[in-house]
């Protein structure tokens, strides 16, 4: 019996720490992870044998199990992710060691759920159907709640899990843009994508999607909706389809296009949105008067232009005015006049005075394109006669006026409306001879109807030389009469000297023949 009691004795020891190691905290299983957790340690302390061990991460506190190592990796001031396993006392008693690579995530959206993250257990946020999970410790903005439409810039640690976050409103907005797709990467739930378009490059917004439209190669108008963060979160397309356009003006309003932003062209009133990466010639500038050849996208944007120097003409029409278009600030108007159609250019303004069915004069300025610039009224009538009196078309005209060239017979023509006296009529008094009347000569008395002298009255005498040639008689006038006397008066001088000295000649001749030889001595001079 003394031989059994200590056998008895070390099988209930045996039986004893058979109990207890079913009993007791067992470890858990290699590979199982209850808690994940990255950042900077600011405190490390290993455990020995017998005594437990102190690791703080991210400010977040654990203890480690007695007689349990760590990596040789694992000291104060390094970024690390842990990957540890616990006991029943939350103490570590295995942890995987790596690197911490953190990253950062923008998103933007409504905030359907939160569970904020403690120092012992993790978090999650889920905005705009996304998902994330909130590390141990880590803390957002207060601004952060459900139903907040918000902006976050997450920092995620090495496991994918948020560390902390900064928070904005999300306020929208749009952009338009035409071009060809060059690239596209679509966005998914967990990444943003990409679009380069018009040669612009935009990030799609993780979470959003674009039309099936939206690929490599295809030319394409997008409106766009961007978040505060410039990512495109929605959008349509529509094919990129041409225009063409002519303008012509002053510029009164010029703001260069870039890469990124639209410019803006002002012409006599119109204003044109510039597509981004457009560039105008270098010849437009501010107050030029100029005529534009635009080539517009679908948008109705200047993708492109050709200008040249806006040269006006001027053409004159009249007639009864028999139709009018008004022009618009974006569309052409028309204008018909005596037959024709003229195309009245955009944001023209025609006087009150043109309209259908009135007769005008007109004055049109006529620009580079052929269009009808300005209109000026320049008669109002009551009939095409009027209103194209000295204008366009001749008026018309009655019996032929009176004409002051002779006729074939070298007489004077009929006159319109003789006069009741003084004007001299044609003879038709036929010499019976045959031959000519000495009076129908330059020289002769013009005869009347009745035979008699035509004399001039008084009272036509003083009406003037024109009037005269007029009616074929030559009155001198008194200062032509003065004239001659005095070049005749002049002549005679010269010639009475002349005379008075052959007479005395002749006197003396005379004497010299009947006087003796010695009295012609008393008489010589």
């Amino acid at each position: 019996m003394r031989r059994r009691a200590p056998t008895y004795l070390l099988s209930m020891a045996v039986l004893a720490f058979a109990v207890l190691a079913a009993f007791g905290t067992p470890a858990p299983a290699r590979g199982a992870v209850d808690l994940r957790i990255c950042g900077k340690v600011t405190a490390y302390v290993s455990a020995k044998v017998l005594a437990t061990g102190l690791l703080t991460v991210s400010g977040v506190p654990l203890l480690i199990a007695a007689d349990t190592s760590l990596s040789s990796r694992v000291r104060t001031g390094a970024n690390l992710c842990f990957a540890l396993n616990l006991n029943a006392s939350g103490k570590i008693t295995d942890a995987s060691v790596t690197a911490n690579a953190t990253s950062t995530v923008k998103v933007c959206g409504v905030v359907t759920s939160l569970a904020r993250a403690d120092a012992s257990s993790q978090g999650s946020l889920t905005i705009s159907g996304v998902r994330f999970v909130l590390g141990v410790g880590s803390t957002l903005p207060a601004r952060v709640v459900e139903g907040a439409n918000l902006c976050l810039r997450l920092t995620l640690d090495g496991f994918g899990h948020v560390r902390g976050a900064t928070a904005q409103v999300n306020a929208t907005s749009t952009v338009d843009i035409c071009g060809v797709v060059t690239a596209h990467a679509r966005a998914d739930s967990d990444s943003t994508g990409s679009l380069t378009i018009g040669g612009r490059r935009f990030i799609t917004a993780i979470g959003s999607s674009l039309p099936a439209a939206v690929r490599a190669g295809a030319d394409l108008c997008a409106h766009l909706t961007l978040n505060a963060l410039g990512q495109v979160q929605g959008g349509g397309v529509r094919l990129n389809t041409t225009s063409t356009l002519r303008a012509c003006g002053t510029v009164t309003a010029l703001v260069r296009a870039t890469g990124t932003s639209t410019g803006r062209l002002g012409i006599e009133g119109r204003s044109f949105v510039v597509a981004s990466g457009s560039e105008l010639p270098a010849s437009v500038a501010f107050g030029k008067d100029l005529c534009f050849t635009m080539i517009l996208n679908a948008l109705g944007q200047v993708r492109d232009a050709r200008v040249q120097l806006d040269v006006h003409s001027t053409v004159e029409a009249c007639g009864q005015v028999t139709g009018v278009v008004a022009a618009t600030s974006s569309k052409d108007g028309s204008l018909s006049i005596d037959g024709r159609t003229h195309v009245v250019r955009a944001e023209a303004d025609l006087d009150a005075d043109i309209r259908a069915d009135a007769f005008l004069g007109l004055r049109l300025q006529i620009d580079l394109f052929g269009r009808v610039a300005e209109a000026i009224v320049l008669r109002l009538g009551a009939s095409v006669a009027d209103a194209c009196q000295g204008g366009g078309e001749p008026a018309p005209s009655g019996e032929p006026g009176p004409s002051g060239e002779p006729g074939a017979s070298g007489e004077p023509g009929p006159s319109g409306d003789p006069e009741p006296t003084g004007e001299v009529k044609p003879s038709t008094v036929v010499n019976p001879s045959g031959d000519p009347d000495p009076s129908d000569g330059p020289g002769g008395t013009a005869k009347g109807d009745d035979g008699d002298d035509c004399i001039p009255d008084a009272g036509a005498a003083t009406r003037g030389g024109m009037e005269d040639h007029e009616r074929g008689g030559v009155i001198p006038d008194t200062a032509s009469l003065g004239r001659v006397a005095s070049v005749v008066a002049f002549s005679a001088v010269p010639f009475a000297l002349l005379i008075l000295g052959l007479a005395a000649w002749v006197l003396q001749r005379r004497l010299r023949d009947r006087i003796p030889g010695r009295d012609l001595e008393e008489v010589r001079p």
